[in-house]
């Protein structure tokens, strides 16, 4: 039987089973990212938050007007987008996807245990000195 949404093994937490997740390893790939009023950017990702909001950079910007049918095209510095505005990202055909979420994984997974070992209490200071 094919697997299936519910029968799948749970290898991984579901926080890192979202799209999210697969914008966020995209930190300095170049992408184009459709929004929902058909203008294109294109740009690098800098930074993804949780709510799939895009911090874009080096970006160009394409808009169609129904007037023209041709594309004005403007160039920014950067950009902030709303993850409710975003339509598609179009990744590249050179990025593997599955190494690259591999990768970011890892980096996050290593970052949180070190986070999690520098918060830990020392135990040398809640030992109780008795005079």
């Amino acid at each position: 039987s094919r697997p299936t949404i519910t029968n799948m093994p749970r290898t991984k937490k579901p926080a890192q089973l979202t799209l999210v997740v697969l914008l966020q390893s995209l930190a300095g790939v170049e992408v184009i990212v459709e929004l929902r009023n058909n203008t294109q950017l294109k740009g690098t990702v800098e930074s993804v938050d949780p709510h799939m909001n895009v911090y874009l950079t080096d970006l160009e910007i394409r808009k169609i007007t129904s007037y023209t049918q041709r594309p004005v095209v403007s160039k920014f510095e950067s950009m902030f987008v709303s993850g409710r505005n975003i339509r598609y990202v179009h990744i590249p055909d050179k990025v593997d996807v599955g190494r690259t979420l591999d990768k970011y994984l890892d980096v996050s997974e290593n970052a949180k245990r070190l986070y999690k070992r520098g918060m830990r209490k020392d135990p040398l200071k809640e030992r109780k000195i008795v005079e």
